[in-house]
């Protein structure tokens, strides 16, 4: 049973992580939060990478991801977006940073 679980989780963020690399952020900002809903760990390196995205709403949703995660790895990239130029991310951010020190 648990196996079967795995495999379908497993499934899931494969089909998530394609979308990432999506063009359209309305493609992979859905994909993000369900990833950072998963709460695997497996998808923090490609989670980290969308924090650079060029799309403000990209990087929130990455960074909402992140602090849902609470992986303390994300901790060095969370903080860089304290300085992003919109105030959404910065926000974000914050929050994620007390969701993850939380959970350390």
């Amino acid at each position: 049973m648990e196996r079967r679980r795995r495999a379908r989780q497993d499934r899931r963020q494969a089909c998530l992580g394609k979308a990432l690399k999506e063009p359209d952020s309305f493609v992979q900002v859905p994909s993000i939060w369900a990833l950072g809903k998963l709460g695997s760990e497996a998808p923090i390196e490609s989670l980290i990478q969308s924090l650079k995205n060029s799309d403000w709403y990209v990087r929130w949703g990455a960074v909402e991801a992140l602090g849902n995660i609470g992986n303390p790895k994300a901790l060095d990239s969370v903080r860089i977006l304290l300085e992003d130029k919109d105030e959404y991310v910065r926000r974000a951010a914050e929050d994620a940073i007390r969701k993850i020190e939380k959970k350390k």
